[in-house]
């Protein structure tokens, strides 16, 4: 009995010991297939770190440390630090409050926004049903209190991925254009939405008459919404007659006008007449609470925000964590770069050896390093409060977000990836995991792009090594 003991012991000894240099000889000819394949990135500055989740060990890095622009694999970083700070359940508040209500009137209303990042219009459809629902049918002027966010933070652009951040967001602080073909020579028609927000359009596009060419048509801002004025926006240019509707974004310059513009629009559809709109005034202690919205949880806004690469969340995550106790707990933007700065130096990694300009990874400033993307991943991964909804935030390829139409040959549950890309920058990082259970976290850099097609198919190809080998 005692030798079958010793036999199997031995067997065992063997068997862990066989188990444990397979992983070290596929990560060995994993380091050596990537030492070949780096080679021929199209890029001129190239950075890679590739790391075993398992042991925690660096399996192959390429100018690893080098700093580069990211592009919007920052919010990766952005993730981490809203999530170390917040938790994956806390939400935000948009509260309502009146002053001197007599009756079914209300003499005044005031929206206090908190910095939901995702207040839409059925949002506010809903809480507009439940205004009228309180029995008030009128309201003498609707004002709105978005100081819960200061300093700079406005938009930078047209573009609808350029729009800024505030405590009262709206929509993504955008608004849709609408544009559908009618009969070939004659006006197409247009429209916005939200339409309740009232705007102007100047000018026409038209419906192409021949097939010659390839139409194009042109939404350009007029006047931005601010005070009294409406937004307005020239139109220009031709639609084909065969082509389906299409919708611009552009974004707005004062959000907080735009949400109480629409949100005006959304009473008087269900019975509540606003007798004026009116503009910025702080909640005072006198007032009552009516109604209130609570936003998603973190955990759900950050898989808005990696899956579609939303800039305007992490915009208004970076506000969210620029809470600054020392002035009353407004929110400043550059008091949360500073809370994502410090959240990398908890990493390791001193604040001369990283430049932070923003959350989204829009700014060319930005300069991190791949080990970096790296060393964030497998905090997150070991953090088991917070590792199922970071992964769940990052796309699966071929299935959503921005890897829908990337056509890697690799099964959705095996990756799980955040893109990036700006003007010659392009770069992808997220964990690939095997059918073992070893999983694995990567961070690809590229600057100096000569086209976006070859950079992503170099991605795709370093991505499709790993899994190849590791399968």
């Amino acid at each position: 009995m005692k030798k079958v003991f010793l036999v199997f012991i031995l067997f065992f000894q063997i068997a862990s010991l066989c188990s444990a240099q397979e992983p070290r000889s596929r990560n060995s000819q994993l380091a050596d297939i990537l030492a070949r394949k780096v080679t021929r990135s199209p890029s001129r500055h190239t950075s890679l770190s590739l790391i075993d989740l398992g042991t925690g060990r660096e399996v192959y890095s390429f100018h690893a440390k080098k700093v580069l622009k990211p592009a919007s694999i920052l919010k990766i970083i952005s993730s981490g630090a809203v999530l170390s700070y917040f938790g994956p359940i806390h939400q935000f508040e948009t509260v309502f409050w009146e002053l001197s209500r007599t009756g079914k009137r209300v003499a005044e209303l005031i929206v206090q926004g908190g910095g939901d990042p995702l207040f839409t219009i059925e949002d506010a459809w809903i809480l507009a049903r439940e205004i009228r629902m309180k029995g008030i049918e009128t309201i003498g002027v609707l004002n709105y209190d978005s100081s819960l966010f200061a300093g700079s933070g406005g938009r930078v652009g047209q573009r609808a991925y350029e729009a800024g951040a505030s405590a009262l967001a709206f929509n993504f602080n955008s608004i849709g254009i609408e544009v559908c073909p009618t009969r070939p020579g004659d006006k197409a028609f247009v429209s916005a939405n939200p339409w309740e927000v009232g705007v102007d359009f100047l000018g026409s596009i038209r419906t192409a008459k021949g097939r010659k060419g390839t139409p194009r048509f042109h939404v350009d801002e007029q006047s931005p919404l601010a005070g009294e004025r409406q937004l307005a926006f020239r139109l220009a240019g031709e639609i084909r007659p065969q082509a389906a509707c299409q919708t611009v974004y552009r974004s707005v310059e004062s959000p907080p006008d735009y949400f109480i513009r629409t949100f005006a629009g959304l009473l008087e559809s269900v019975g509540v007449r606003v007798e004026r709109i009116g503009s910025q005034r702080e909640v005072s202690s006198i007032a009552k609470r009516l109604v209130s919205h609570r936003s998603k949880t973190v955990s759900e806004i950050l898989r808005s925000l990696n899956h579609y690469s939303n800039n305007v969340i992490a915009e208004q995550l970076l506000y969210a964590l620029g809470r600054d106790e020392k002035h009353g707990g407004v929110h400043f933007r550059e008091v949360g770069i500073g809370r994502v700065s410090d959240y990398l130096e908890r990493l390791g990694f001193p604040q001369e050896s990283f430049a932070i300009f923003d959350g989204s990874g829009l700014a060319h400033e930005n300069k991190i390093s791949a080990k970096m993307i790296v060393s964030v991943l497998r905090e997150m991964n070991s953090r088991p409060e917070f590792a199922p909804d970071f992964a769940a935030s990052l796309p699966l390829p071929g299935a959503n977000g921005t890897l829908k139409d990337r056509t890697m040959k690799i099964a959705p549950s095996v990756l799980r990836a955040k893109t990036g890309t700006l003007t010659g920058v392009s770069s992808l990082a997220g964990y690939l995991s095997s059918p073992r259970g070893e999983k694995y976290a990567f961070a690809i850099i590229q600057n100096g792009t000569p086209s976006k097609g070859r950079a992503v198919r170099f991605e795709d190809g370093v991505v499709q090594t790993i899994a190849d080998v590791i399968r």
